[in-house]
């Protein structure tokens, strides 16, 4: 069943089988997914979500990242899920298809550019650095997760164990 969220300085969103879709006010539709990893990494009860975002159709090249509302958006999301799941942990690996991981990062983690992790943290969520590294790059890769979750050791080693196991290259949790 699809439920419809609004607010005026957000998207509206339309709950999917596999995520939240919006367009924007471009008329590009984007799909964001929280796919859960539970059972491919061994953390008995406690939820592990991949986080994804994907244009499905673009019609305009403007850039909706220089409006408020896509990241509005994303940030209300993340707050929802860690109002229903505080526990939960989100990985989220950056898409290096395009080479454009680094300015990827700078909108969702950069403390100077109002990231969305910076406007959703709040202080209460770490930023765990979980790098790639594959030959001829170094891929951007991180585990957000609650500063208080007692289970942050397990989650950080079992995390950085499954990146390592999907990659077939070593990953160091910092």
């Amino acid at each position: 069943m699809m439920n419809a969220l609004s607010s005026q300085s957000r998207y509206d969103l339309i709950e999917t089988n596999s995520g939240y879709g919006f367009i924007t006010d471009f008329g590009n539709e984007y799909l964001v997914t929280f796919s859960d990893l539970s059972s491919a990494i061994d953390l008995t009860g406690l939820m592990v979500f991949d986080f994804g975002i994907e244009i499905l159709n673009r019609q305009d090249a403007k850039n909706d990242i220089s409006f408020g509302k896509l990241r509005n958006t994303i940030v209300h999301l993340l707050k929802q899920l860690w109002t229903k799941q505080p526990e939960c942990a989100i990985l989220v690996v950056l898409d290096t298809t395009d080479q454009k991981q680094r300015a990827r990062y700078r909108m969702f983690l950069s403390p100077r550019h109002d990231s969305w992790f910076t406007l959703c943290n709040e202080g209460r969520i770490d930023c765990i650095s979980l790098p790639l590294r594959m030959p001829g790059m170094e891929n951007v890769c991180f585990l957000l997760v609650q500063k208080d979750n007692p289970r942050l050791d397990d989650i950080r080693t079992s995390v950085a164990e499954y990146i390592a196991v999907s990659f077939g290259e070593s990953s160091d949790s910092q």
